[in-house]
């Protein structure tokens, strides 16, 4: 796409949100408009800045949450108290191992690239993690959260050359 009014920058590629922080780091873009939570999860912000913040997301003018979630009948209401050895599906495998290990947690975890809570509502995982803006998702499928992992914001990032170069 063409683009106008931003000095030095005279066209815009589209990319899938998971391969734009990448893209940035590797120079093949100055900037880049993604989210945090595929930045965590590629590994962080090695090579790259985080400019500003952008104050919106799908839903609201907040962010996300990558939350832990289990179905509402399930016993268990605190991600402390996850058994030993159960079985977790995550759309965010790096975080949820993080997660476990930080607090000492010994579980399985699946990954998945999406629909994490229908897994847990067919009942062939216990537990589940995935992002929510608003909880209306697991609500309506009858799942309660457990824990949150991490908070995920719509952020512009930069390549730390070139922001060290444009950055007036």
């Amino acid at each position: 796409a063409e683009i106008s009014g931003l000095p030095g920058f005279e066209r815009a590629a589209f990319f899938k949100p998971n391969q734009i922080a990448g893209i940035v780091a590797a120079g093949d873009a100055a900037l880049g408009i993604t989210c945090e939570d595929v930045i965590l999860e590629g590994g962080g912000y090695a090579g790259i800045t985080l400019v500003a913040e952008l104050p919106y997301s799908r839903a609201t003018n907040g962010g996300t949450r990558c939350v832990g979630f289990a179905r509402a009948d399930d016993p268990v209401d605190n991600a402390h108290r996850i058994p030993k050895a159960a079985d977790i599906v995550s759309e965010y495998p790096i975080e949820t191992h993080g997660f476990l290990k930080a607090r000492a947690l010994d579980a399985v975890v699946h990954p998945c690239s999406g629909s994490a809570e229908a897994f847990v509502v067919i009942g062939k995982y216990r537990y589940g993690v995935a992002l929510t803006e608003t909880g209306t998702s697991l609500r309506v499928n009858g799942l309660k959260e457990i824990g949150e992992l991490f908070k995920s914001r719509t952020v512009l990032i930069a390549n730390d050359s070139a922001y060290e170069e444009k950055r007036e």
